[in-house]
């Protein structure tokens, strides 16, 4: 049966705790203390199709570095950008070319995209079955 968008955002979630780790990767930046739940949050734009699943624009922050008004991915935006560029300047090379790149739906391969997905989580926990919990 074909995968579906939903499969591989779940699928997707994984993968990226799986690759980064589960912690705050802003820990200590700006005058924001880590505090909530560590989620995993899209660097740049999660409805582009050529950014939705790349691994790469993938960070695991917790509650304050996603919304505080001082220093987070939505409450400073350009701020969050500026530091993640100097903290992964690969990461964001990735960002800077993806980011313009227009891949309509009718393009997206699901079933390959689930498939990458699931050997990046295999690569990093060895082993890994659907349903096992990562991180």
């Amino acid at each position: 049966m074909a995968k579906t968008e939903k499969e591989c955002d779940s699928l997707f979630w994984r993968a990226a705790r799986a690759k980064h780790g589960s912690n705050c990767k802003a820990k200590g930046q700006g005058a924001v203390e880590c505090y909530g739940d560590v989620q995993v949050h899209h660097v740049g734009y999660r409805w582009r199709n050529s950014c939705r699943f790349e691994l790469d624009l993938a960070i695991e922050l917790c509650g304050d570095h996603t919304s505080d008004r001082k220093f987070s991915a939505h409450g400073t935006p350009k701020k969050f950008i500026e530091w993640f560029g100097n903290k992964y300047p690969e990461r964001y090379m990735t960002l800077c070319e993806r980011r313009n790149l227009i891949i309509p739906d009718y393009e997206m391969d699901y079933d390959a995209i689930y498939a990458e997905l699931l050997a990046e989580i295999r690569k990093e926990v060895p082993g890994y079955t659907l349903g096992m919990r990562v991180a």
